[in-house]
């Protein structure tokens, strides 16, 4: 006996936004495989594509764009109809640097996005990266909602994507964003088919014809 199931899933896109050398792609690889690769001597041309799969509901096509001022007329294609934007920025940069670039790359997003696309339909995650560096000033998370760029902010990160500090902040609040974005998406559904655990069992016996 074979037994069908229906099972539906939602599709995000994640964009991935940030000056080069920030650390976007080594983010990327440590979300979606787990590792940490230093990326020194690479940068990304154009933009990457990965995909990860959240609590088998929600796929995650994720482009993780080039942050060169000579590939940016390339990125508006990626940008658009992204659901999560997450906007990296690294530590070894000033505070008043680090906010002029969140500032750029929001409004960039925000450009570049289509125009009937509201503030309801997407989330963004600021990121503060590297703060594993000898030295260095953790910058504060804390959301100030008086600010005009924080009410545009849905929440900030410090992490470590090197040693993994606080990585584990950025991928519960991923995973909020896909919960709180779920009624706006049509979730797409598909059919599993599998044996029953009877069937299972007799195959496991005497192996498939």
């Amino acid at each position: 006996m074979v037994i069908d199931t229906f099972h539906n899933e939602y599709k995000m896109k994640l964009v991935m936004l940030g000056n080069t050398g920030v650390g976007k792609s080594s983010i990327v690889e440590r979300y979606v495989f787990g590792r940490f690769v230093p990326m020194h001597h690479t940068s990304t041309i154009g933009a990457q594509f990965n995909t990860k799969r959240v609590d088998d509901k929600y796929r995650i096509d994720i482009w993780d764009t080039a942050g060169q001022e000579r590939f940016r007329t390339l990125i508006p294609m990626y940008v658009r109809n992204s659901h999560i934007v997450v906007i990296t920025v690294s530590i070894e940069d000033s505070k008043d640097s680090m906010n002029e670039q969140i500032e750029y790359w929001l409004k960039y997003f925000k450009d570049n996005t289509y125009s009937h696309v509201s503030s309801s339909t997407y989330r963004v995650i600021v990121v503060y990266n590297k703060i594993d560096l000898a030295g260095s000033v953790v910058p504060s998370v804390k959301q100030d909602k008086s600010a005009s760029l924080d009410t545009e902010i849905s929440v900030k990160v410090a992490l470590s994507c090197k040693t993994g500090r606080n990585f584990d902040v950025l991928t519960k609040a991923i995973e909020t964003a896909c919960a709180e974005l779920e009624s706006t998406l049509t979730p797409i559904s598909y059919k599993t088919v599998k044996p029953s655990s009877e069937e299972g069992f007799m195959r496991r016996i005497f192996g498939s014809c």
